[in-house]
């Protein structure tokens, strides 16, 4: 079963240029006392804090457990595998970076080419594609690439089923290799496949002590860093591929012990991505003739602390402020103003130094918010998961050769 790629790309965010911010998913799924429960954490490598994803999220269809994952950082897609089992619907889902609600199926049920069931281990993503994988299938072990239109799975390198067990996947573009985690007996360790020609070489033993990664993750850091995820709470072995050493600097945020783990590199989670829904527009139209426009870009969860107002169709030259509210209203000409003030309750004002700022050429005006000093009356807060704060922008104008001023439409986002 596969989701129609039409329906897919008209939910998926247009491919931006997104910052270096550096941000871990970590997956867990199949507690050994609760068998179809999972995480899907997202990981601050600088501080170490991590937030679920998708509280109480159950897929409708497969396993309910999500044991793998993949970023296609370019189209701002985060992709999860539901649990490896021959004997159960194994399923792809995708989810584009910021937008409301959980992961849908992308692909249900990948069909090998001699129409066998394949289950899904390591998934990771190479120029545009999904890739994975195979291991409970005899004869059909190996890595495959995924048609996302047919829901068919071409083999590009088999392995042996005896001596390749690959449960963690993941593409290094900087050398054009996939490299995995393969915990097969005497073969244990980190390996590299190479499509282009089929070959397949040993990279390096895990940690001493070490037998069972679930997790691949590179990190794009010179010539790469390996993060292998265990399917337990405690420090993350990191392989840099320069040097083969290992170091432990990140830490694995699972909450308790799973059968399965995974991970995925997804900096782009704090992304020049538009998050928030508009309200109260179109705004009064301004000097130019046009409604201004407010919207916001970046992240809505509050870990990642990567938020920006951004407003257009602005007159040139003329003094913007960003104004914010946990109240929404809509009150026309408030003070003397053309237009119509869409918060209410208490209003905070972005007045602090830097904050208020000229249009540019373009009639554009953009600042970067930081989420633990948002503006109110009394002072500055700390915006907490689960709240949601209503923003616009506020601007000088003139009309008939009079100074008045002006607002946009408003921007509401409930922050995760």
């Amino acid at each position: 079963m596969t989701l129609p790629l039409a329906s897919l790309l008209r939910l998926a965010p247009l491919a931006l240029t997104l910052p270096a911010s550096a941000q871990l998913v970590v997956t867990g799924a199949s507690n050994p006392s609760a068998p179809d429960t999972h995480e899907v954490r997202l990981v601050d490598v600088v501080t170490g804090s991590s937030v679920e994803l998708f509280p109480g999220w159950v897929p409708p269809t497969g396993d309910p457990a999500m044991a793998s994952a993949a970023a296609d950082e370019a189209a701002g897609l985060l992709y999860l595998s539901s649990n490896p089992n021959a004997f159960t619907s194994d399923g792809i889902y995708v989810w584009p970076y910021g937008s409301p609600g959980n992961p849908i199926p992308f692909v249900l049920d990948p069909l090998g080419p001699n129409g066998v069931l394949l289950d899904v281990q390591g998934l990771a993503v190479a120029n545009g594609v999904v890739h994975f994988t195979s291991h409970y299938v005899g004869n059909d072990n190996g890595l495959y690439a995924l048609s996302p239109g047919t829901g068919l799975a071409t083999r590009l390198i088999a392995l042996p089923i005896t001596s390749f067990q690959v449960n963690g996947l993941t593409y290094n573009p900087a050398d054009g290799l996939f490299y995995g985690t393969n915990d097969s007996g005497s073969s244990r360790g980190v390996w590299s496949f190479d499509t282009s020609s089929g070959d397949v070489t040993f990279v390096s033993p895990y940690p001493a002590g070490i037998q069972d990664v679930d997790g691949c993750v590179l990190e794009p850091t010179g010539a790469g860093i390996l993060h292998l995820i265990r399917d337990t709470p405690g420090p993350i072995d990191s392989l840099d591929l320069a040097t083969l050493t290992y170091s432990q600097t990140l830490t694995n945020p699972l909450s308790t012990q799973y059968l399965f783990a995974g991970g995925a590199w997804a900096a782009g989670l704090a992304a020049n991505l538009p998050v928030g829904a508009s309200y109260c527009g179109p705004a009064v139209p301004n000097s130019t003739g046009a409604a201004g426009e407010i919207e916001l870009r970046g992240s809505s969860f509050v870990l990642v602390n990567e938020l920006r107002v951004e407003a257009s169709s602005l007159p040139v030259s003329s003094l913007a402020i960003a104004l914010t509210s946990r109240t929404q209203d809509s009150v026309p000409m408030p003070g003397g103003s053309v237009g119509t003030l869409c918060l209410g309750g208490a209003i905070g004002r972005y007045v602090g130094p830097g904050q208020p700022m000229m249009t540019d050429a373009a009639g554009r005006f953009e600042l970067q918010l930081d989420l633990t000093r948002t503006p109110q009356p009394t002072g500055l807060v700390a915006v907490a998961p689960g709240e949601s704060w209503s923003f616009q922008c506020w601007h000088r104008d003139s009309v008939g050769g009079q100074a008045t001023s002006n607002f946009t439409d408003g921007v509401e986002i409930t922050f995760r």
